[in-house]
């Protein structure tokens, strides 16, 4: 069997799709909540202009929210990297011509 830096087509696709499906949870996640924290502080601060400063409630949003995103999309593209390089599934093997599993197949 050749090698094929590591692992078979099939691991190396399962794991491609694991670290790609987890790093999009946590991208979708935490860009959400990222989201959502700087949204209502927008809306606070046109409802109520003397509400809290904006800009420092975006920047730890962006802090406590950016890092995680920038991971889960770290997570995803070396996710998409590995499914990528996983060689493509072996087709099935075929038989020899004149071979049939109902007959009986003597050399001689």
């Amino acid at each position: 069997m050749a090698d094929n830096g590591g692992g078979t087509g099939g691991a190396r696709r399962f794991g491609g799709y694991l670290i790609t499906a987890i790093g999009g949870l946590i991208f979708a996640t935490s860009g959400l909540c990222t989201v959502s924290v700087i949204g209502s502080t927008v809306i606070n601060t046109v409802v109520s202009p003397n509400a809290m400063g904006m800009g420092s409630v975006i920047g730890v949003a962006m802090l406590f929210g950016g890092i995680p995103m920038a991971i889960g999309l770290a997570l995803v593209a070396a996710g998409r990297s590995l499914l990528r390089s996983a060689p493509p599934p072996a087709p099935p093997e075929q038989s020899p011509p004149g071979y049939s599993p109902w007959t009986k197949n003597d050399p001689s």
